[in-house]
């Protein structure tokens, strides 16, 4: 048979005592019900979001044994890691409750719009930042991207916040401009001073290779680094023609024309 307790709430130690009796036999028992102390307070909350290299102070009554499912016996126990975070509390009468907490971290921002660029004309240059960000660019757009179709200097400013802070903000800027690049026509190597050198302008930006062929398609000069260097001392007079184009091949920065040496 079942003995009920009286009570769930009950705190007080019982004596149970019980008889049966079946015809002229008869038999009785007792037993000493010690009711234990109950975990009470023993809550980690709400599952959190904490900020990168901050951390959560759990702090629970000191009248209990702890277990930690990273191993830890502490009341006060210091959170730094996500995941999910397991205690188990014991009271000294045996009795358990355990409790869990997922942790969620949020990085702080980093942001790089990249160096300062040139782009061609009538083409666009698309900035990103990431998309887990709130972000807030110079010209007032929240959006995670912009497309910069004028030259100028643009900016963004990102951000990161849990429920109850932010944890950082970020920002870059980057300068756009334009490529405005002039080739000439003519080269007259008699140190004069003048049209001495094929020169360029509007290379001073980016890394320019230059190729030179005659009009047999014989390349005679090649410059993987081209600084407004070439002479054309070795070259007889006449017409040559050039191939000149920054590395990254934009297509405003890819130049075939002829050139004139003159002496």
């Amino acid at each position: 048979s079942t003995i009920q307790i009286p009570s769930e709430k009950t705190i007080q130690d019982l004596l149970v005592w019980v008889k049966i009796t079946e015809g002229q036999c008869k038999a009785e028992d007792t037993v000493f019900v010690n009711i234990g102390e109950a975990v009470k307070d023993v809550e980690l909350g709400l599952n959190r979001e904490i900020c990168e290299n901050d951390s959560l102070i759990i702090n629970l009554p000191s009248n209990y044994l702890y277990e930690w499912n990273s191993g830890s016996n502490e009341a006060n126990y210091i959170i730094k890691n996500k995941g999910l975070h397991i205690v188990t509390a014991k009271s000294k009468d045996g009795c358990e409750l355990t409790d869990s907490l997922e942790i969620k971290i949020v990085a702080l921002p980093k942001v790089s719009l990249g160096n300062d660029t040139l782009i061609c004309q009538n083409t666009t240059l698309t900035l990103n930042v990431s998309s887990e960000y709130e972000t807030l660019w110079s010209t007032g757009s929240k959006n995670k991207s912009m497309t910069v179709d004028q030259e100028g200097t643009y900016s963004v400013k990102v951000m990161t916040q849990t429920n109850e802070k932010v944890c950082g903000i970020a920002e870059d800027e980057i300068v756009v401009g334009f490529w405005n690049v002039h080739t000439y026509n003519v080269v007259t190597p008699n140190q004069d001073g003048r049209n001495d050198l094929f020169v360029v302008d509007g290379i001073e930006e980016g890394d320019w290779q230059l190729e030179v062929y005659n009009r047999w398609g014989e390349r005679v000069y090649y410059d993987q680094h081209y600084h407004n260097t070439w002479n054309a001392q070795k070259l007889k007079d006449g017409t040559y023609f050039f191939n000149l184009y920054e590395t990254h091949k934009a297509s405003c920065t890819q130049f075939s024309n002829w050139i004139q040496v003159i002496r």
